[in-house]
Parts: structure tokens; C-alpha cells; sequence
């Protein structure tokens, strides 16, 4: 694994945020900073994403949230808040059931959206009825829903 700061690592952010100014100015946004930074992934020296199918690349991000999110909590003394976008997008389904296999043994508070209830079916095996909810938002509106 490797860090990319966002910036020149030979020079000082508030250098090179000084020296961009006018050109971010014009372009509307901030071409430097530590918004930029990104992790790298590389397995004998090619990287993840030019060897991990999508769904395996969703899985490697979810294991390094979670290991944060148990690390916030261990650190914190409280449970992290976690937030699933669009779950089933690129995972099959055992893999769906593996990952909120996971996420129901945190007992941690989640938020999981998907754009079919149907596709998160047999996922929260253990989790009885009142310890979750499903909420259908159409619009900016978000209704009571129920689970399949």
C-alpha cells in the first residue's frame, strides 16, 4: 500500500496552494491539497485495480473502512457510524452476505442504501425485524418500507 498526499511531496502544501491560487481560482476548485490524496494498492508491484474485478476492489475498500471504523471505536470508546452505498452494486450475492455478515457483528450503527431491497434478500440472517429498518426515498422523500 502506498500514500499520495494530494500535493508535491518536495514541497510545503501552503507553497504550492499559494503558487496555484489564481489557476484554482479560475477553474473553480482546488487542484492540491489533501482532498487530492489516494491510496495505492499493489500486489507484486501492479497495481489493484489493473488486476481486481470492480466487485473485488469494493470488497478491498470495505475491509480498509472497516478496520478504520474498528479502529475509531477501539480508540474512541464508542461505535463508529457506517454508511454502505448501493451494497449490492458489483458484489454477487455471497459475497452481499459475507459483507453484512461482518457488518452485523460490528453492532455498530449502519446506513445501507441499494436500489433494490430484493438484492440485500438473506443478508441480515440474525438480525431480528426490530433491530432494523428499511425506508423506500423516492424524491428527496423517505418513507417507512419493508424488507424482502
Amino acid at each position: 500500500m502506498g500514500y499520495q498526499r494530494g500535493w508535491d511531496r518536495e514541497r510545503d502544501l501552503r507553497e504550492v496552494l499559494l503558487e496555484q491560487r489564481a489557476k484554482d481560482a479560475e477553474r473553480g476548485f482546488t487542484g492540491s491539497g489533501p482532498h487530492r490524496a489516494d491510496i495505492r494498492v499493489r500486489s507484486g508491484g501492479v497495481g489493484a485495480a489493473d488486476v481486481l474485478s470492480r466487485g473485488q476492489q469494493k470488497l478491498v475498500v470495505c475491509a480498509m473502512k472497516l478496520a478504520q471504523a474498528n479502529l475509531f471505536s477501539a480508540s474512541r470508546g464508542q461505535d463508529a457510524v457506517i454508511l454502505v452505498d448501493d451494497l449490492p452494486a458489483e458484489l454477487d450475492v455471497r459475497h452481499r452476505i459475507e459483507l453484512c455478515g461482518v457488518l452485523v457483528s460490528m453492532r455498530c450503527q449502519m446506513l445501507v442504501s441499494c436500489v433494490d431491497t430484493r438484492d440485500l434478500q438473506g443478508c441480515w440472517a440474525g438480525l431480528d425485524p426490530g433491530q432494523y429498518r428499511v425506508f423506500h426515498v423516492e424524491h428527496g422523500c423517505a418513507t417507512p418500507g419493508t424488507a424482502t
